[in-house]
């Protein structure tokens, strides 16, 4: 038999590896969560205000997490707030002069900023307000923004960019824009622009899809990030688009607008007769098709607007027709009593005005329901474009009326526009994305 000794040691030792095994178990750190993937794409209600006509996002930033309203512009560089009126954040950080985000943003400016002039460390930079073209100067500031992410069907969980650019203005800068918006939202081409910041920072495709409402009550949709939109019944509005070249301007700077190459106007099936060398750009930049989300109607050059309505009331006009002509209401110059023109569920019927682009296959249809503005108070439905006048600067700027119910893909990789026209004519809207989180 072993002796008491070496029982007393046996059981020393299985003490002493009982508890080196607990002890290992007990410091062994619990197996970490992997982290959430990053998002593919991410999503936003865009409303209509109904005084301006101009596009709301509501963008949650700061900390407290604070929901500010702005005025989406195209074309715009950047984002920037009023400063004087929103409430400071504990996250909110000045950019140096001497950073890569300063160069960023000052490059976007024209002109452009020097870094660090007069010894001031702050980020100088040049705000501009697109709708009454207010031009200031402010400061490039960084803070927390928030937004939902999504699969293109509904909204998942929300994520969250440390530092996005933004810059910081004063409250005379807000002339203009509608009723309580804080500032502007610049979707323009830009390395600093709010499509263009999302992409950077979850690394994904840049592309952005805009889906304007046609009502103050309902919400469109924009999406960052690649395809699926799918809207309620059940379609995904992505097989429905055309495809065209994303042009740009020669001399602007930096390049943010988004220009497509019309080729031809036709008012149903008839091609419009005026001079075509005013839908192209030429060397002083004068010239082409712009799209905007802050002028309310499409606005044409006078040569094109005359020959336009002129095609357009010759078939609204023609022998047996009902149609009662009225007096203008401006900005209009062509108006019909409400009442003369049938209607359907898809608007008033009225003759096509068809943007032709590359080839007669690549069509921009601007049906009844996007030409034509009710204007009940004077009991008329009145042609909703405009005469910019002989000295416009571009042969058409289609505005935001004309982009309601139509689907459009900014593809900034591929240099693309993708457009569906109206979507109402597959059933669908741009007020039936669901918004309901999954």
């Amino acid at each position: 038999m072993p002796s008491s000794f070496h029982n007393h040691h046996l059981l020393h030792l299985i003490s002493t590896l009982i508890l080196l095994i607990s002890t290992a178990t007990a410091i062994k750190p619990p197996p970490q969560k992997p982290p959430p993937p990053k998002p593919k794409a991410l999503v936003l209600p865009l409303s209509r205000d109904d005084a301006t006509l101009q596009r709301i996002i509501k963008l949650n930033q700061r900390t407290p997490p604070t929901t500010i309203p702005l005025t989406l512009d195209l074309e715009g560089h950047f984002l920037w707030l009023d400063c004087d009126t929103i409430s400071k954040s504990t996250t909110n950080r000045r950019i140096h002069c001497n950073s890569a985000r300063c160069a960023l943003a000052t490059t976007s400016n024209n002109p452009p900023y020097k870094p660090c002039k007069n010894n001031i460390l702050s980020c100088n930079i040049t705000l501009t307000n697109s709708i009454s073209h207010i031009i200031s100067k402010g400061e490039l500031n960084a803070d927390i923004v928030r937004i939902n992410s999504t699969d293109g069907s509904n909204p998942i969980r929300v994520v969250s960019v440390p530092r996005f650019s933004y810059g910081c203005g004063h409250t005379p800068l807000l002339k203009g824009l509608a009723n309580g918006v804080k500032g502007i939202a610049g979707f323009g081409r830009t390395k600093v622009s709010v499509p263009s910041q999302f992409s950077s920072f979850f690394k994904f495709v840049n592309k952005f899809a805009l889906c304007v409402s046609s009502s103050s009550f309902t919400d469109g949709f924009i999406i960052f990030g690649d395809k699926p939109y799918n809207l309620f019944p059940g379609i995904d509005a992505s097989t429905l688009l055309s495809y065209t070249s994303l042009l740009q301007n020669p001399i602007s700077s930096p390049k943010s607008e988004y220009y497509i190459g019309v080729t031809s106007i036709k008012i149903f099936q008839n091609e419009v007769k005026f001079d075509k060398s005013i839908l192209s750009t030429n060397k002083r930049g004068i010239g082409g098709t712009k799209i905007s989300t802050t002028n309310p109607y499409t606005i044409l050059h006078s040569s094109i607007y005359k020959a336009v309505t002129d095609a357009f009331v010759a078939q609204v006009e023609r022998p047996g027709s009902f149609a009662k002509r009225v007096n203008p209401i401006k900005p209009f110059t062509v108006c019909y009593e409400i009442g003369s023109l049938p209607v359907t569920r898809i608007g008033v019927v009225v003759p096509d005005v068809n943007l032709v682009m590359q080839s007669e296959k690549v069509v921009w249809t601007i049906s009844g329901t996007n030409s034509m503005v009710a204007i009940f108070s004077k009991n008329a439905y009145c042609f909703g474009f405009v005469d910019g006048g002989v000295n416009a600067k571009e042969g058409i700027v289609i505005g935001s009326y004309q982009l309601e119910n139509n689907l459009l893909q900014f593809d900034l990789v591929n240099s693309k526009l993708g457009f569906s026209s109206s979507l109402l004519f597959s059933r669908t809207r741009c007020d039936n994305f669901n918004f309901t989180s999954v």
